[in-house]
């Protein structure tokens, strides 16, 4: 089998919802998050700026307890995703995470699934003087949403060309996701899984990145990675 190496987002496509939208509209409700979100499409504020505030007001005490409140909205791995997992590792296919959330609780629900590598936006919670909680981010990069996805692509092309591997020599690079935020992963990756009906699907297609496969859940990538390990 020729090696292959994959890369995922995590938010809406290893998990089934944004884990973030629910720990933000519970510390400053759903109708403040969206005005915000309204605000960043309409550029009335920076993607930043707006990601600051709505971080900032989550004042909840623990990365224990955002997970907990995470299971109590019923946020789980995407059905397929543990069978996903299992090829990997009967594969020894690397996974590595690529999430534009934060690094804390992607590790948090990451943790019963070995052979991972996680590139995440990362997060401290500190304290007010009068005791109350704030969290602050510390984002990977300088790019606009605080994480270039395809910075780590590029980074390992880079490695293999510096080894004296050819384009036709090195591990294909697979990448899945769902939304804007995995453009750039996209545009460097040789195989694209974007979710059905997202926003990576359509601008996809607007981009012209073509070999673009269109999955609903990660059974389709399942049968991909057999049929791959099985014809190479």
């Amino acid at each position: 089998m020729r090696p292959i190496i994959v890369f995922s987002d995590f938010d809406g496509t290893i998990t089934q919802q944004d884990t973030g939208n629910i720990i933000i509209d519970k510390c400053i409700g759903t109708e403040k998050r969206i005005r915000l979100d309204d605000s960043i499409l309409d550029g009335t504020c920076s993607f930043r700026d707006a990601n600051n505030e709505m971080w900032t007001s989550v004042n909840l005490e623990t990365f224990s307890e955002a997970i907990a409140l995470l299971k109590a909205n019923n946020v789980s791995h995407d059905v397929e995703f543990g069978r996903f997992h299992s090829i990997l590792t009967r594969l020894n296919i690397p996974l590595k995470v690529v999430s534009a959330g934060l690094k804390p609780i992607v590790t948090l629900y990451m943790e019963s699934f070995g052979n991972c590598e996680i590139y995440a936006n990362d997060c401290s919670i500190e304290r007010a003087p009068d005791g109350s909680a704030s969290w602050k981010l510390k984002y990977v990069d300088e790019s606009p949403f605080g994480h270039d996805k395809g910075a780590p692509i590029r980074l390992l092309k880079e490695q293999f060309k510096a080894a004296g591997l050819s384009e036709e020599e090195r591990p294909r690079i697979l990448f899945i996701g769902d939304g804007v935020s995995d453009l750039s992963a996209a545009r460097d990756a040789d195989f694209v899984f974007a979710k059905k009906g997202k926003d990576l699907e359509t601008y996809c297609q607007r981009e012209g990145i073509s070999g673009v496969i269109v999955w609903e859940d990660f059974g389709a990538i399942c049968n991909w990675l057999e049929t791959w390990a099985a014809a190479v």
